[in-house]
């Protein structure tokens, strides 16, 4: 071989080296992605199971929870419902109760006058 062959041969396995070693960094590469991945996945798979308990325990637990809660709320709006009429009695018999007092006081006040008067 002449030493123009030679060396267009030494340059075309000097350019094989150079993309054999690109392609091994870039397989590298890709291990490391390949491992992350797993990573990810691994990590993904915890956050599914995390979410289907959550998932399940709103369903059995927070749900019926909730649902009382309203149900009392109801059963609350309805008894202030009918407060309102209730304060109305209760003014009504406070204006009573302080008449009597005032009556009760008037003839209090004629009893002792005529206990005097004896």
């Amino acid at each position: 071989m002449d030493s123009e062959m030679k060396d267009i041969l030494t340059q075309i396995l000097g350019q094989f080296d150079k993309v054999n070693e690109q392609i091994q960094s870039l397989s590298s590469r890709l291990a490391t992605v390949e491992e992350n991945t797993a990573q990810t996945n691994a990590r993904l798979g915890t956050v599914e199971e995390t979410t289907a308990r959550t998932d399940l325990r709103l369903e059995n637990e927070i749900g019926p929870t909730v649902q009382l809660l309203l149900e009392n709320q109801v059963a609350n709006n309805s008894k202030l419902d009918k407060l309102p009429p209730m304060e109305e009695k209760l003014d009504d018999v406070h204006s009573r109760v302080q008449v009597i007092e005032d009556v009760v006081t008037g003839h209090s006040q004629t009893i002792k006058t005529f206990k005097q008067a004896k």
